[in-house]
Protein backbone atom coordinates (compact mmCIF):
# COMPACT_ATOMS: atom_id res chain seq x y z
CA UNK A 1 0.00 0.00 0.00
CA UNK A 2 2.88 2.35 0.84
CA UNK A 3 4.28 1.82 -2.70
CA UNK A 4 0.93 2.77 -4.26
CA UNK A 5 0.95 6.10 -2.41
CA UNK A 6 4.56 6.73 -3.45
CA UNK A 7 3.67 6.09 -7.11
CA UNK A 8 0.62 8.38 -6.85
CA UNK A 9 2.78 11.13 -5.28
CA UNK A 10 5.27 10.82 -8.14
CA UNK A 11 2.55 10.97 -10.79
CA UNK A 12 0.86 13.99 -9.19
CA UNK A 13 4.20 15.73 -8.73
CA UNK A 14 5.19 15.06 -12.34
CA UNK A 15 1.96 16.63 -13.54
CA UNK A 16 2.74 19.78 -11.52
CA UNK A 17 6.43 19.72 -12.43
CA UNK A 18 7.33 19.29 -8.74
CA UNK A 19 8.17 16.22 -6.70
CA UNK A 20 9.24 16.14 -3.07
CA UNK A 21 10.49 13.37 -0.82
CA UNK A 22 11.25 14.02 2.86
CA UNK A 23 13.94 12.35 4.92
CA UNK A 24 12.54 12.58 8.47
CA UNK A 25 15.87 11.64 10.06
CA UNK A 26 17.64 14.83 8.98
CA UNK A 27 16.19 17.43 11.38
CA UNK A 28 18.31 20.56 11.93
CA UNK A 29 18.10 23.72 14.02
CA UNK A 30 16.92 26.55 11.79
CA UNK A 31 15.70 30.10 11.56
CA UNK A 32 14.05 32.25 8.89
CA UNK A 33 16.18 34.72 6.93
CA UNK A 34 14.76 37.49 4.76
CA UNK A 35 16.03 37.27 1.18
CA UNK A 36 15.61 39.32 -1.97
CA UNK A 37 16.40 38.09 -5.47
CA UNK A 38 16.26 40.12 -8.66
CA UNK A 39 16.84 38.92 -12.21
CA UNK A 40 16.10 39.60 -15.88
CA UNK A 41 14.97 37.06 -18.45
CA UNK A 42 15.33 37.65 -22.18
CA UNK A 43 14.49 34.71 -24.44
CA UNK A 44 15.93 34.20 -27.91
CA UNK A 45 12.67 33.28 -29.64
CA UNK A 46 10.25 32.88 -26.74
CA UNK A 47 8.85 35.73 -24.71
CA UNK A 48 6.54 35.68 -21.70
CA UNK A 49 3.94 37.80 -19.97
CA UNK A 50 4.69 39.05 -16.47
CA UNK A 51 1.68 37.19 -15.11
CA UNK A 52 3.15 33.88 -16.31
CA UNK A 53 6.69 34.65 -15.10
CA UNK A 54 5.41 35.83 -11.72
CA UNK A 55 3.23 32.72 -11.31
CA UNK A 56 6.08 30.34 -12.22
CA UNK A 57 8.46 32.13 -9.84
CA UNK A 58 5.90 31.85 -7.02
CA UNK A 59 5.50 28.11 -7.70
CA UNK A 60 9.27 27.59 -7.55
CA UNK A 61 9.54 29.57 -4.30
CA UNK A 62 6.74 27.53 -2.75
CA UNK A 63 8.37 24.23 -3.79
CA UNK A 64 11.68 25.35 -2.29
CA UNK A 65 10.00 26.15 1.04
CA UNK A 66 9.94 29.96 0.91
CA UNK A 67 7.57 31.77 3.23
CA UNK A 68 5.82 35.14 2.90
CA UNK A 69 6.86 35.40 -0.77
CA UNK A 70 6.14 38.56 -2.71
CA UNK A 71 7.01 38.51 -6.41
CA UNK A 72 6.94 41.54 -8.69
CA UNK A 73 7.51 41.57 -12.42
CA UNK A 74 8.07 44.38 -14.91
CA UNK A 75 8.23 44.27 -18.69
CA UNK A 76 6.92 41.20 -20.45
CA UNK A 77 4.42 40.75 -23.23
CA UNK A 78 2.69 42.49 -24.88
CA UNK A 79 4.99 45.51 -24.45
CA UNK A 80 8.49 44.17 -23.85
CA UNK A 81 10.41 41.04 -24.83
CA UNK A 82 12.21 40.87 -21.48
CA UNK A 83 10.96 40.46 -17.92
CA UNK A 84 12.49 41.79 -14.72
CA UNK A 85 11.58 39.85 -11.57
CA UNK A 86 12.09 40.90 -7.97
CA UNK A 87 11.18 38.43 -5.25
CA UNK A 88 11.32 38.95 -1.50
CA UNK A 89 10.70 36.04 0.85
CA UNK A 90 11.85 34.23 3.96
CA UNK A 91 14.09 31.22 3.47
CA UNK A 92 14.82 28.58 6.09
CA UNK A 93 18.50 28.65 7.09
CA UNK A 94 20.41 26.22 9.30
CA UNK A 95 21.71 27.78 12.52
CA UNK A 96 23.16 26.83 15.89
CA UNK A 97 20.89 25.50 18.64
CA UNK A 98 21.12 28.72 20.67
CA UNK A 99 19.94 30.87 17.72
CA UNK A 100 17.32 28.41 16.50
CA UNK A 101 13.68 29.48 16.25
CA UNK A 102 12.47 26.26 14.65
CA UNK A 103 13.47 22.84 13.41
CA UNK A 104 13.45 21.97 9.74
CA UNK A 105 14.10 18.84 7.77
CA UNK A 106 16.24 18.24 4.75
CA UNK A 107 13.91 17.52 1.86
CA UNK A 108 14.79 16.30 -1.60
CA UNK A 109 12.83 18.17 -4.26
CA UNK A 110 12.74 17.44 -7.98
CA UNK A 111 11.66 20.36 -10.17
CA UNK A 112 11.10 19.21 -13.75
CA UNK A 113 9.86 21.30 -16.67
CA UNK A 114 9.50 20.58 -20.36
CA UNK A 115 7.62 23.76 -21.22
CA UNK A 116 9.26 27.19 -21.12
CA UNK A 117 12.52 25.42 -20.37
CA UNK A 118 14.68 28.55 -20.64
CA UNK A 119 12.49 30.50 -18.25
CA UNK A 120 12.38 27.76 -15.60
CA UNK A 121 16.12 27.28 -15.81
CA UNK A 122 16.62 31.04 -15.30
CA UNK A 123 14.20 31.16 -12.36
CA UNK A 124 15.87 28.25 -10.53
CA UNK A 125 19.42 29.40 -11.28
CA UNK A 126 18.60 32.74 -9.65
CA UNK A 127 16.51 31.51 -6.71
CA UNK A 128 18.64 28.60 -5.47
CA UNK A 129 21.55 30.66 -4.06
CA UNK A 130 19.12 32.23 -1.56
CA UNK A 131 18.34 28.82 -0.03
CA UNK A 132 20.32 26.40 2.12
CA UNK A 133 21.07 23.82 -0.60
CA UNK A 134 22.71 20.58 0.58
CA UNK A 135 22.91 18.86 -2.79
CA UNK A 136 22.09 19.85 -6.34
CA UNK A 137 21.97 17.89 -9.58
CA UNK A 138 20.97 19.63 -12.79
CA UNK A 139 20.09 18.04 -16.09
CA UNK A 140 19.27 20.41 -18.91
CA UNK A 141 18.69 19.96 -22.61
CA UNK A 142 17.29 23.48 -23.04
CA UNK A 143 17.55 25.47 -26.17
CA UNK A 144 15.38 28.55 -25.88
CA UNK A 145 12.00 27.27 -24.65
CA UNK A 146 12.46 23.78 -26.11
CA UNK A 147 13.82 20.78 -24.24
CA UNK A 148 13.76 19.68 -20.63
CA UNK A 149 15.28 20.93 -17.41
CA UNK A 150 15.40 19.03 -14.13
CA UNK A 151 16.78 20.26 -10.82
CA UNK A 152 17.14 17.66 -8.07
CA UNK A 153 17.98 19.59 -4.89
CA UNK A 154 17.99 18.94 -1.16
CA UNK A 155 16.82 21.97 0.81
CA UNK A 156 15.44 22.76 4.26
CA UNK A 157 11.65 22.77 4.55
Amino acid sequence: MKNIFAVLAILIGTTLGIQGFADDTQLVHATLATKEVSFFHQGIHSFYSCDYVQNETEKALSALGARDAKVRCAGGLPYESYTHVTASFKAIRETSADKSTMTAKMTSIILRHSDSCDLHEEILRNLLPAFEVYSKRVHSSCWDSQGDVEYDVTVLR
